[in-house]
């Protein structure tokens, strides 16, 4: 019986007129294992084929609407043409989803570099512009592409049971992570699309090569023309403060990346009539390194596939090469998974952050699990059932359109002993355990499936607003963090915020339109280091007009711009309202044993229990200050600190003028509030960073952020939700502090 149509409309699932979520697995066989195995071959799939109906009939037990098939190509074509009986095998998977009541939505994968001519009918053309194996900057993968999403399209032409097919059309240009070394051969393929790298260079800056090399002043390859930049890979300090280039490239990446999909999806549609797609935006691309191959709003896409494990955020990474450079910026708890708030915050910001600047865009969340892996910290099949009730949960409320669990099955490599468990974990994660038992997450997924539609719980009154430069570089993964930490102590007050960024929707600063509905904005860095340098332009009319902003001070009156040149900038000094930096102390300079004192004003929330704490920020943190402030004009000190004694002043972090320490127990302002025009600016001296974490431990489960956020939530009269899913997981980390 076929299965109703299935629609987006204005960014949302519907059928038969009414929204409708979508909910299930990532699906590939048990054997020869993995997302990538040639299940379809001849070798594999009679033992595919065994499983197929009872593995789609059980997902339907539990609720599942949807299936997502990984399919691997290869099998599929020979010399240009298609494999009849192969293709008969996916029609019979089809027909299988369709008699269980599941919409399939596969996602083909072809290994472009070995199965090009048996996918085109004719080898791949090599050249010195052609080892670029992506569709975004080589003309022949874009063909290979768009055939290969074309045939599986036409080939479900009509049926509702295949309403979507999932497409690789952008993503990251490179295979490599960040990290590698000039000339090596992960950075080498990215060397063809230099060329285009430098045409966009030229659009951008107006062909004013003068221009361009006064936001570029310090390029180590000192070009002397357009055609003589180099690429971030062909230098040392890639993608790092050392490095100017590193937001245009990532700019570019995610515009190139834009373009394609775009193109992608209308010619697919103009060959397939009626045909949609959804574009995979992988974990990795979110969390590793400097990526940024998605600029949400950029491309008006139909949907967008989003990744978020519990791995992800605040656990060492497993991917980076053992050479990555040492500016890398990757904060670890060195606690289980189940013990951290941070990476159900991150999903939280990941989730609001896509669907903020990309409304009319389908949002599906898929999230999973690796059991039994030291190097994933989930060592028992019960930390899979916590974590897919806390992300389950938070997605949903989030306002996600779409829901899928990596994955339904464990496959048969996931039991193979050490070492091969390095190269397998990914696939460990199933809802079904390789001998087809149910494991414990079964049982709460059947809850969430069956779960009724309801609208996203976000605050329209707060919003988390990210300096999208904090994003795009080495310390991506670090100002991730912080971020997270931000929305859990707003959570912790009843605030779920809405989140966007400030570089918005890839096209330039955010607009004062897009902040003025919000009674309160909390700038998301540690400290406000770098932006467009129309921002704090933008923040400053929002908080004349009535606004409450929240911020934690970098430079006074300066900001790097997004290539890194610091620039004088009014509209900042008057926000902080021109206090004079007497001197300043990274943590470095100190014994790690010296913790900090603070302290709350005496009329600053009369009701908050603890007027008094200390603090021993971590070892592991490598941006964090003090600051010795003297106030401006009509600012108003509501806590102060005592920080450990500073260097003199030529080690200082930022350069200051002479300063003559006073005394072990001084007191400094560490927490001020400036009234500006209707409103008001709370600033944080120091990094926000010296409540992120404790001695070696990241993600510390404690109530000393809130302080710093409550005054301006009481006093925007932001309305609070105690009871939302995410303030409720906040309060009980709090109570429980799951912490080493």
């Amino acid at each position: 019986m076929a299965l109703p149509p299935l629609r987006i409309r204005n960014g949302q699932f519907e059928r038969a007129g009414r929204r409708f979520l979508l909910f299930g697995p990532v699906y590939f066989a048990r054997q020869p294992g993995t997302c990538g195995g040639d299940y379809f071959a001849d070798e594999w799939w009679p033992q595919a084929a065994a499983h197929l109906e009872r593995d789609f009939s059980r997902m339907a037990e539990i609720g599942c609407n949807w299936v997502a098939p990984f399919v691997k190509t290869q099998p599929f074509f020979r010399r240009g043409r298609p494999v009849e009986r192969v293709w008969r095998r996916y029609d019979q998977m089809v027909a299988t989803a369709e008699r269980c009541g599941l919409y399939l939505m596969p996602f083909p994968n072809h290994d472009m570099k070995r199965g090009f001519a048996d996918l085109m009918g004719h080898p791949f053309r090599e050249g010195p512009g052609q080892p670029h194996l992506h569709p975004s900057t080589n003309d022949q993968i874009y063909e290979a592409t768009l055939k290969l999403n074309a045939a599986f399209a036409a080939r479900t032409a009509g049926s509702t049971t295949v309403p979507m097919i999932m497409v690789r059309g952008g993503g990251r240009l490179w295979t490599g992570y960040a990290g590698y070394g000039p000339g090596e051969p992960e950075g080498r393929e990215l060397l063809t699309v230099r060329k285009d790298w430098q045409a966009w260079l030229q659009r951008r800056y107006g062909d004013d090569f003068e221009a361009f090399r006064t936001s570029h002043p310090k390029l180590r390859e000192n070009p002397h023309g357009w055609a003589e930049v180099a690429l971030p890979v062909e230098v040392e300090g890639q993608f790092t403060d050392d490095d100017s280039r590193t937001f245009d490239f990532l700019a570019f990446t995610a515009e190139l990346s834009a373009a394609n999909q775009r193109r992608i999806q209308e010619d697919g549609r103009r060959l397939v009539p009626g045909s949609r797609y959804m574009f995979p935006f992988e974990g990795c691309e979110f969390d590793r390194g400097p990526m940024e191959c998605y600029l949400p709003g950029r491309a008006d896409l139909d949907a967008v596939w989003v990744e978020m494990y519990q791995f992800g955020m605040t656990h060492s990474s497993h991917t980076h090469p053992d050479w990555e450079r040492s500016h890398h910026f990757e904060p670890t708890t060195g606690k289980l998974s189940v013990d951290q708030l941070s990476s159900i915050t991150a999903a939280w910001k990941r989730a609001r952050y896509l669907k903020a600047a990309a409304p009319a865009t389908a949002l599906v969340c898929c999230h999973g699990t690796v059991m039994d892996n030291p190097m994933r910290w989930t060592p028992e099949p019960r930390d899979q059932r916590i974590l897919f009730e806390r992300l389950q949960r938070t997605y949903l409320d989030a306002g996600s359109d779409g829901f899928a669990f990596w994955c339904w099955t464990d496959d048969e490599s996931s039991s193979r002993p050490e070492p091969e468990y390095f190269y397998r974990e990914g696939e460990a994660m199933g809802m079904v355990d390789v001998a087809g038992a149910w494991r414990p997450v079964a049982r709460r997924a059947a809850a969430y499936h069956r779960c009724g539609v309801r609208t996203a719980r976000v605050s329209a009154e707060a919003l988390l607003l990210i300096p999208t430069p904090h994003l795009m570089g080495l310390d991506r993964l670090d100002a991730l963090t912080t971020t997270a930490c931000l929305i859990g102590a707003l959570a912790r007050l009843g605030v779920a915020p809405e989140v966007k960024a400030t570089y918005f929707r890839g096209r330039g600063p955010i607009p004062l339109s897009e902040l003025t509905p919000f009674k309160l904005v909390v700038l998301g860095a540690d400290e406000y280091r770098k932006d467009l340098p129309e921002v704090p332009g933008v923040l400053r009319r929002y908080v004349q007009q009535g606004g409450r902003l929240v911020l934690a001070m970098g430079q006074a009156d300066t900001l790097l711009s997004p290539s890194l040149d610091p620039l004088a900038n009014r509209d900042l000094a008057a926000l902080y309202g021109h206090p004079k930096l007497l001197a300043t102390n990274h943590q470095h300079h100190t014994f790690w044993m010296q913790s900090l004192r603070w302290r709350l004003g005496d009329g600053f929330l009369p009701y908050w229990d603890r007027r008094r704490g200390r603090w021993m920020p971590g070892r592991g943190e490598k941006r964090l200050t003090f600051k010795w402030l003297q106030l401006g004009k009509g600012c108003e000190a509501l806590a102060e600190a005592v920080a450990p004694r500073p260097p003199p002043s030529k080690d200082s972090f930022y350069g200051t003028t002479e300063f003559q320490y006073a005394g072990e127990n001084v007191w400094y302002p560490l927490f001020y509030r400036r009234r500006l025009g209707k409103g008001a600016v709370y600033v944080f001296a120091y990094s926000l960073n010296v409540f992120r974490s404790f001695l070696d431990e990241i993600d510390v489960q404690r109530d000393d952020w809130d302080w710093v956020l409550e005054a301006a939530v009481a006093e925007a009269g932001v309305a609070t939700d105690p009871g939302h899913s995410l303030s409720v997981l906040a309060q009980e980390f709090l109570n429980f502090r799951p912490t080493r």
